[in-house]
Parts: structure tokens; sequence; C-alpha cells
């Protein structure tokens, strides 16, 4: 099942673009109103991380190149977002326990990735 342009794919990675940007409003939400509203944006980064985990699961099982690389993408912009603008103004604990789940995310995402490497790396038969 290589990628094609087909309709269904089409509304397949508009479904998860748009379920992408909910979940992420969401997650924001919920952090505001019942925790402390300066650590909404690391539960956003664990978010991010997680749902570029799916998409990088589910790209090497089911065998799609865009959707292994758009998860590595996110996991690019994730790691950009962390260092660049979520650093400044966070406790050393938040800072912390988001750091910790990001890397635990990063390392499964890492061995997955090594892990089925052969399968996207062979060259195509004739």
């Amino acid at each position: 099942m290589k990628d094609d342009p087909k309709p269904r794919n089409i509304f397949f990675y508009t479904a998860v673009v748009i379920a992408f940007i909910y979940l992420t409003f969401e997650v924001s939400a919920f952090w505001r109103v019942f925790f402390r509203a300066g650590t909404a944006p690391w539960a956003v980064n664990v978010v991010w991380a997680g749902y570029a985990f799916a998409m990088l699961l589910g790209g090497l099982r089911f065998d799609r190149k865009a959707l292994r690389l758009t998860g590595l993408l996110l996991f690019a912009v994730t790691l950009a977002k962390v260092f660049l603008v979520d650093l400044a103004g966070s406790d050393v604990l938040y800072r912390l326990v988001a750091f910790l789940a990001l890397g635990a995310v990063l390392l499964a995402a890492a061995y997955a990735y090594l892990r089925k490497r052969d399968t996207f790396n062979k060259p195509p038969s004739k």
C-alpha cells in the first residue's frame, strides 16, 4: 500500500490534521482550567510528541511514507518549540517533567524507527 493520490487518502490526511488541531486546543483549554495556566504549553508539547509518535508508528506499520515523514517533522517542530519558546518562562519542575516525557517518547520513536528501517530502505523490486 504505497501513497497514491486517491480521494480517500486526502480525506485521511485531512482528518489527521483536524484531529491534531482539535487535540491541541482541547489539551490547552483543559490544562488552563484544571492546572496552572503557565504549564499549558508544556502539556501541548507532550501531546504533540505523542501525536508525532503515533503518526510515525502508523507510517511504519502501514508503510505510509508521508505519514512517517510528517511524524518526524512534527518531532522537529516540537523540539524547536521547546528549546526556542517554552524554556524562557517555566518552572524547573515543569521543565523536568516535560523533558522526561518528551525524551521518553523520542527514545521510543527512535527504537521503532530503527527496528523497521529495513522495510522502507530496501531497493524497489523489478
